[in-house]
């Protein structure tokens, strides 16, 4: 089986959410929680949880915030996913000192705004550090959700105009063009209407509508090169739920095909035994199946009866038609 690696982690989102799950640990019943009720709050699967802790139990005085203590111990091999889930979780400050912060709204909207002030008076180093800041201080507030705006606003890092064009798409709205690489490190040209920006487990991700695949996509900000905006207007606005235009498919796999995790918008409901607990939003019933019949060998079961059926109406009809190329 073909091993797959997943792409490295946008280093500013990593930060920001082990200052929360620090703050969240801290915030529980006498500090302490467990590994799966920490999974389940944070969206994280079994092991992603697993592998946050061990990164905290590396961090301790060096992590942003006062010195803390973690009490946690990695699970041997061949562990069951209950007795993983049940693994116990506590942290207290090593120096009797509060644990990071919990920020209340204004204080929040304060250092934000704050920092949008100052922003254009600092040194590029001290620039560069805000919006890991701005992420830690929005991870750190349960009421305070920062917007695409207040990144822009105080972003200098190496995709601030190409972010500020990616806003500009947005707001206009116009198609945007540019070279893509994907992770297989196939190269493409691409043309999307824009339909939101967001900043994922990777750094930040552009989802539209694909001229070239007629089908709804995301793109990584990263792996995207030579951004230019139309004149054009965008003719294909986000389809509403409301109007009954998507459906949610539920549909588990195994580890081989979790790259479409990162490549899609699919939300990650759990993990048991090496297979991932997903779903899907269905804005185009064709574009699903050809994504099934790519992941095919890997999927372990899809909850959808109609769904299930058409995919294997089109594998076989795909599979007679390749035969017969094959066979002439």
């Amino acid at each position: 089986m073909e091993e797959v690696h997943a792409m490295p982690e946008y280093a500013p989102t990593a930060v920001a959410r082990l200052m929360a799950m620090v703050s969240w640990i801290g915030s529980q019943p006498a500090h302490s929680t467990t590994v799966g009720e920490l999974a389940d709050h944070f969206h994280r699967t079994l092991t992603q949880a697993e592998r946050d802790l061990e990164n905290l139990t590396h961090f301790n005085d060096s992590f942003p915030g006062d010195s803390f203590e973690l009490t946690w111990e990695s699970p041997p091999k061949r562990t069951s996913v209950e007795q993983r889930r049940a693994t116990p979780v506590s942290i207290r400050s090593t120096l009797g000192l509060d644990l990071p912060p919990s920020f209340t709204e204004n204080e929040a909207a304060a250092i934000i705004v704050g920092l949008q002030a100052i922003g254009p008076y600092l040194d590029e180093e001290l620039r560069s550090a805000i919006p890991s800041t701005v992420l830690a201080v929005d991870a750190l507030s349960p009421t305070v959700s920062t917007s695409v705006e207040d990144i822009l606003t105080v972003n200098d890092m190496r995709w601030t105009s190409d972010l500020h064009l990616i806003d500009e798409a947005l707001r206009t709205p116009r198609p945007l063009s540019f070279s893509y690489i994907s992770p297989s490190g196939r190269k493409s040209d691409r043309t999307i209407d824009p339909w939101t920006i967001r900043l994922g487990p990777n750094g930040w991700i552009v989802e539209g509508w694909c001229w070239s695949a007629r089908a709804a996509r995301q793109f990584s900000v990263e792996r995207m090169t030579g951004l230019s905006l139309s004149d054009e207007t965008a003719t294909h606005p986000r389809p509403h739920a409301e109007e009954g235009t998507s459906e949610s498919l539920r549909f588990a796999i195994t580890r081989g095909a979790q790259w479409i995790i990162d490549e899609y918008s699919i939300h990650v409901l759990g993990e048991k035994d090496g297979i991932l607990d997903l779903t899907i939003d269905v804005w185009d019933r064709q574009w699903v199946r050809n994504l099934f019949i790519r992941i095919s060998p890997y999927i372990v079961r899809i909850d959808d009866a109609e769904m299930e059926c058409e995919i294997s109406e089109y594998a076989t009809e795909a599979l007679t038609i390749w035969n017969g190329i094959l066979s002439s």
